[in-house]
Formats: C-alpha cells, structure tokens, sequence
C-alpha cells in the first residue's frame, strides 16, 4: 500500500531553503479559493490570478506576514455552491501559464450542521453532470423537501436544496475521477469553531465543518480522497492532529488558504513532487504520491499572537470593575 503521508513534507515554511533548492521540481498549487462568485468575497478573479503569478522569491505577502514568497503552479476556484467563474478561470490560466482545475466548495447538512466539502475535476462537464445527478437526487428524496426552506436560507438560493450528506456522498460514488476534500474539519468534540477574521459576523453563521470522528464514519463511502490539515484560519497547534488522523487512516492531508481577498492566495498551499503539463495530471499524482504544505513566512507562535490580537480587538470592551 502506498504511504500517502510523509511528516517531512509537512508544515514547512516558505523560506524554507529545501523550497529554493527545489523549485524547479516541485509543483505547488492552492486547490481552496473563492471569488466573488461566493457571497463572502469580492475578490475578481484576475486580482486572484495576479497574486498566484507573483514571483516566487521576493514576494510581500501583506502588512501582517513580510517576505512570504506564494508563487503558484496550479490554483482551483473553489467558490460557495458556484461555478460561475470556472470559465473565466480557464482563460486567464491560459495567459497566465498557471495550470487550473476546476472546483466548487459544496454545502451539505449532517446532524445538524453545514459541512463543506470541495471537489475537483480537470473537466467542467464533469461537475456539471454531478449535479444534474444531485438535482436527480433531490427528486427522488421527497421526505427532505420539508427541510427546504431553512437549507435555501443558508445557502442564498444558489442551489435547490442542501443535501445530506451521506446523499451527496452516495452519489459521488459514481463519479470516481472527481477529487473529494474535506474542508477544514474541526478537532475534538462539537465545536471548535475556527477563528475567523470577523468573529462578530462568525457568530451568526452556521457550523460548516465536520469532526474527526464524523469523517471517520464517512469514510466507509470509499469517496473521500483527502483532508485538508491546515489553512489560514487554523489554530496551528491543531495542525499536528490532523495529519495525525490521516497518517493513521493513511489519506492524505492537503494545506489550502481558504482565500477570500486576493492577498491571502497562496498564503497556505500543499505541494507534490514533479512538473505537469496539466489539471488532469496534477490531478491523478494527488491519487498516488504523498502530498506536503507549505505557509508563509511566520511562526506558529506569530500566528497565534495575530489571532489572539483580532479577537481582543473584534470582541469588544470588557466590563471593569468599579
């Protein structure tokens, strides 16, 4: 069986001297972007694909990290139940020379909550045709059509309905070449709730992620092809937990930024050994060869300052005493 985890390809910095070294043979991609295609961003797509073709050394992230270096080869719009912007996409990879697959972070329900998941395909028409399965199945589940006036809430009437997701599972079985990650699962019992930038705004929006344990039990689908173990908005100290829990069930565990302005591309990436002439390709070595993460230049002792250092100044004034 294939090791699909390799710890020292894990959390490395992108001042990292192996990745100066070893540019020119390694490939590193951002497969979690959103546009403004998502009802939270308003990042353009080309402000995206300006920031993924900056150079490589010599880069300045923003105010926050200095000397980051986030040049990509491969980027995925990955936006809120839309596909609206894949097609624009494919034209400026094009006159970019990045490579580009297609995606969709899609919004399911499961005991109670929204979980994302995000699935990629180097052909459009694939993901297409998942979803007119997914409309399909929505017909043939009329016991949820109760539940879908709360579902269309949430998801801004993009989409008929959100589906369950063992539902949306069941029928990507039958689409074995779309790649399936799990969007930034959550560690230990119901809820760690990811701190993000707006925690005033976090606090009225639906739980969109599963736990380790509930992505254990989902497992058995024999559709989930990855993890992603890291991303801006993640305490680092639960980063080792996991790829902790992909080691041990040995699926891999992909870093993405979860962008939604254009600065924050390729902040956090996963890299793969090799160069490919195309998304199909990149594609088909995520199913084989172990894959690594990479973030920018600052310390897991920085970030948690900047974290902390956001929520005191989100959260408000405190009540002192008299």
């Amino acid at each position: 069986m294939v090791n699909r985890v390799d710890r020292s390809k894990h959390f490395k910095s992108f001042d990292d001297p192996f990745f100066t070294k070893n540019r020119d043979d390694i490939t590193i991609f951002d497969f979690h972007i959103h546009t403004s295609a998502s009802p939270d961003s308003k990042s353009k797509p080309q402000s995206i694909f300006e920031q993924a073709s900056k150079p490589f050394v010599g880069n300045s992230f923003n105010r926050h990290y200095e000397h980051a270096h986030n040049f990509l080869d491969a980027i995925a719009f990955t936006d809120h139940d839309s596909m609206k912007n894949n097609g624009l996409a494919a034209k400026l990879a094009k006159e970019t020379g990045l490579l580009q697959v297609f995606g969709v972070e899609f919004t399911t329900t499961h005991n109670g909550v929204f979980p994302h998941i995000v699935l990629l395909h180097h052909q459009q028409q694939v993901l297409d045709s998942l979803y007119i399965a997914l409309n399909q199945s929505v017909i043939n589940t009329p016991t949820f059509l109760p539940q879908m006036m709360r579902s269309l809430w949430y998801a801004g009437l993009r989409y008929p309905t959100v589906l369950p997701l063992e539902k949306v599972l069941q029928v990507l079985q039958d689409f074995p070449e779309i790649l399936v990650i799990v969007s930034h699962p959550e560690v230990g019992e119901r809820r760690n709730v990811v701190t993000g930038v707006n925690l005033k705004k976090r606090r009225n929006r639906p739980i969109t992620s599963l736990t380790l344990d509930e992505v254990e039990d989902l497992l058995h689908y024999n559709v989930i092809d990855g993890l992603e173990v890291t991303n801006e908005k993640y305490d680092p100290e639960m980063d080792p937990d996991r790829l902790a829990f992909c080691e041990e069930l040995n699926i891999p565990g992909f870093g993405f930024s979860d962008a939604h302005i254009p600065h924050a591309v390729g902040s956090v990436a996963s890299w793969v050994e090799g160069k490919f002439e195309d998304g199909e390709s990149l594609l088909a070595a995520l199913r084989t060869q172990p894959v690594g993460t990479v973030m920018q230049h600052v310390s897991v002792k920085e970030k948690s300052k900047k974290r902390v250092r956001d929520s005191e100044l989100l959260r408000g004034p405190s009540l002192q005493p008299a």
